[in-house]
């Protein structure tokens, strides 16, 4: 490695643990979250998915909501409270993955996306730096690991958005609601 990167690699480390202990000053008197700052050369879509309270007990895969998208752009920092997904319990070791997606210029998704589960409770501190496609993530405080590609493949995991879970309930509500209607619509004829 060259002498100027591994100044810069040196300078970069001092700075996310500097960056760190401002945070962990700064929110110690606030809820505590996931604070993550992107120093990558893309903007970055970070979802937070939590293990649903409502378990299928026969089923294999274990489910995991998320409540929505959060946009993080380069050079900024947005801090997470878990706490927003309803399904989140503070008191608790709970299963939280993280998927990052890398956008383009033209605002496409990189096909690359990465993923990595919360090891220890908020408040944790992700910075994220490099390339769309060869993105790296350090943790100032809290502790994070990165999951193989490998693990997707096995279907261990189901992961939603609340969105797509309340679309269906609705939708399942109107199919009750229409065949409860054409019930008491074929009664009448049948009178």
């Amino acid at each position: 490695m060259t002498r100027s990167n591994t100044l810069r690699r040196f300078i970069f480390i001092v700075f996310v643990i500097m960056l760190s202990a401002f945070q962990l000053g700064c929110n110690s008197s606030r809820p505590r979250g996931v604070t993550f700052t992107n120093f990558s050369q893309s903007w970055l879509n970070v979802n937070y998915f939590v293990e649903g309270l409502e378990q299928d007990e026969t089923s294999d895969t274990i489910e995991l909501i998320s409540v929505n998208n959060i946009q993080v752009p380069p050079g900024e920092t947005v801090n997470y409270r878990l706490t927003r997904n309803s399904n989140y319990r503070k008191d608790e070791n709970q299963l939280v993955h993280i998927r990052v997606l890398p956008v383009t210029p033209s605002w496409e998704p990189v096909e690359k996306e990465y993923w990595m589960e919360l090891l220890t409770n908020p408040p944790v501190t992700i910075v994220a730096t490099g390339l769309p496609d060869r993105i790296e993530f350090m943790t100032g405080n809290g502790a994070i690991a990165l999951i193989p590609s490998s693990d997707f493949r096995k279907k261990q995991y189901d992961y939603k958005m609340l969105e797509e879970l309340v679309a269906k309930k609705k939708a399942a509500e109107a199919a009750l609601k229409l065949e409860k209607l054409s019930q008491s619509n074929a009664s009448e004829v049948n009178k």
